[in-house]
């Protein structure tokens, strides 16, 4: 896993992030953030997720299902959460009686749990 300290090099290892990358922040006191958001190149991007826990940004259309989001990892992973206003939320795969998350947005954050190698190609919505 990788971190990052303010001023302190010695116990961090976190390398630049790249578009669409995930990560978690500690807020310590309230802050304003302005990100830089450039176009986006082609219609599809792709990833190669090895088995474990992956962070990534949802880069398709509003009110995308689960289901349909993670569907390029269809039998390659156990489970995938996002955190939201309201709490953590939750979905795995055929199992909507304990699943809980509602359709990603664009730049939603989550993790996956990926359980084989797999090479997923999400959309870049406009």
């Amino acid at each position: 896993m990788e971190r990052y300290f303010p001023d302190r090099p010695d116990i961090s290892n976190m390398g630049p992030l790249s578009k669409y990358d995930a990560f978690l922040i500690l807020i310590t006191q309230p802050v304003t953030c302005t990100t830089p958001v450039t176009a986006a190149s082609g219609s599809s991007r792709t990833l190669q997720w090895g088995v474990g826990w992956h962070n990534e940004g949802w880069s398709g259309a509003d009110g995308t299902p689960p289901e349909q989001a993670f569907a390029c990892a269809a039998g390659n992973y156990a489970a995938a959460y996002r955190f939201t206003d309201a709490g953590l939320e939750r979905f795995f795969p055929n199992r909507p009686d304990i699943s809980n998350m509602g359709p990603l947005n664009k730049y939603d954050p989550f993790l996956i749990l990926v359980t084989a190698p797999v090479s997923c190609t999400m959309p870049i919505a406009q």
